[in-house]
């Protein structure tokens, strides 16, 4: 008998036909004994079911990416604008750490609206995006503004890079 009273009938499992089990994939239904299932978040699975369920918000298609590349260089082009006309005027008050606030709110945001354009999305395929559109920003700004190539500033955008990759996790 069960917890609520029901008669549990033993089943063979689908995958071993000579062992015997009480238990069924919760998704599916079919039976599994204790060599097939897998613990999910949302009860006991077998390995198809585990092996499909593929969260919605990591799945990215080729219209997802061209509208994260579109907007990443989009940013791109904001961010080297920023890169450019900040460091002048932020040189009164020393660019060091205010260019470091710069570097990661670029990161911060290109993955943000990254993600907001894409209602959620996440995944490595936006990472890499994210990731790449940033850099490109700081290309573009270097040929304009040559002492953003120093030692500071290469930490700086490996730092947005950083957390431009994180925020798409």
């Amino acid at each position: 008998m069960g917890s609520n009273g029901q008669d549990i009938s033993v089943q063979m499992c689908a995958r071993h036909s000579a062992v015997e089990t009480r238990l069924s994939c919760g998704r599916c239904g079919t039976p599994i004994c204790t060599d097939c299932m897998v613990y999910a978040s949302v009860g006991l699975r077998c390995r198809d079911c585990v092996g499909q369920a593929k969260p919605p918000i990591y799945d990215i298609g080729i219209t997802h990416l061209f509208i994260a590349i579109a907007l990443g260089v989009v940013f791109s082009l904001i961010a080297a604008s920023l890169w450019i006309l900040l460091p002048g005027f932020l040189s009164r008050f020393g660019l060091g750490f205010y260019g470091l606030i710069v570097m990661i709110s670029v990161g911060h945001f290109t993955a943000h609206f990254m993600s907001r354009a894409l209602k959620g999305k996440r995944g490595r395929e936006l990472q890499f995006v994210a990731g790449l559109t940033v850099i490109f920003g700081y290309m573009i700004a270097l040929p304009f503004m040559p002492s953003l190539f120093n030692s500071y500033a290469v930490f700086s955008l490996l730092f947005a890079v950083l957390v431009a990759v994180a925020r798409l996790r």
